[in-house]
């Protein structure tokens, strides 16, 4: 009884931090893709002289993030992209929108999100702001 009550312990222990490493894992993937959308995007622009309608249009179809959702785009010159948000900027504490030419980002593991990175659907979300000087946790920025 005692070895069995010792080996349930143990096992809960390691589900545990399992799933820890496994939160962190989909994490730095999430950040790594960010990073990598926001070189194609830049490469894009350079090339085509203006950026994307939509992250299809960069050639590697609907990209997902960690947790099975879509990336999130809007071009705001022309307002066109993929978006929970329909069109509107995502705009930080002081409703400052938080980049000047598009937003990028993951709902994170909820799969929700708002505009205002102060609202509960969005602290979770990993932002890109500042037109890519910052990518992280929208409750960091």
């Amino acid at each position: 009884m005692i070895v069995v009550a010792i080996l349930a312990t143990l096992s809960g222990l390691g589900l545990v931090n399992y799933r820890s490493s496994i939160a962190i894992a989909e994490e730095t993937v999430a950040l790594k893709e960010l990073q990598d959308l926001v070189a194609t995007i830049e490469l894009y622009e350079q090339q085509m002289g203006q950026l994307p309608e939509t992250l299809e249009d960069l050639g590697m179809g609907t990209p997902f993030d960690p947790w099975g959702n879509p990336y999130q785009f809007l071009n705001f010159e022309t307002g066109t992209g993929s978006g929970a948000n329909q069109g509107e900027k995502r705009k930080d504490r002081f409703v400052v929108p938080l980049n000047t030419k598009y937003d990028l980002y993951s709902m994170g593991p909820d799969g929700r999100s708002v505009a205002a990175l102060t609202a509960k659907d969005s602290q979770d979300d990993l932002v890109v702001a500042n037109d890519g000087a910052f990518i992280g946790w929208a409750w960091q920025y």
